[in-house]
């Protein structure tokens, strides 16, 4: 029955905290947002990461949100918006374990061999103290080598949640 809705008669819906009118908006629009999103980050994760982002945001803010004319146009201002923060966050990441591998390697070329163990030594001392299915997804990334998708599957986790498990080992171990 909502197919025949307008968006600003479904964005209604969905501010009373319609499922089904949830469901059809997101329906109605998410091959042209993912589409868009494509076209700038170029990786399906990525995209779908976004846009889940984007349609958890709307139902979750769903009873303060204010549109009243376009609502394609909101969706989209908003997937921009929320790519530009992306996009942000990854160049500081990619920063953070570069700056983190460059270190790792001066260090052993520095002070040799000793340096480097007290170094292991002190990673794993701050591995021990997280919490311990982070502690697992930082052993099997850090000390054996295994990526996301390897540990998702060894662990039956999302990859999503993998790298979130990543990024915050990565600031609890840049704060020691």
């Amino acid at each position: 029955m909502t197919t025949y809705l307008t968006d600003i008669a479904l964005f209604h819906l969905v501010k009373t905290g319609s499922i089904e009118g949830f469901t059809e908006l997101y329906l109605r629009h998410w091959e042209e947002l993912y589409e868009y999103a494509w076209k700038i980050l170029g990786n399906k994760d990525h995209v779908e990461d976004v846009l889940q982002e984007l349609f958890l945001h709307i139902w979750d803010k769903r009873e303060t949100i204010e549109i009243d004319t376009n609502v394609k146009g909101y969706l989209f201002r908003s997937l921009k918006n929320r790519i530009c923060n992306f996009l942000k966050a990854n160049a500081v990441k990619n920063a953070h374990y570069q700056a983190l591998l460059n270190n790792m390697g001066n260090v052993a070329e520095e002070d040799g061999v000793m340096e480097r163990k007290e170094y292991v030594r002190r990673l794993l001392y701050h591995l021990e103290v997280l919490p311990d299915k982070m502690r697992e997804i930082a052993r099997l990334y850090l000390m054996d080598g295994l990526n996301v998708k390897e540990i998702s599957d060894q662990l039956s986790l999302s990859e999503h949640t993998v790298r979130n498990q990543l990024n915050n080992v990565k600031r609890r171990l840049l704060r020691k």
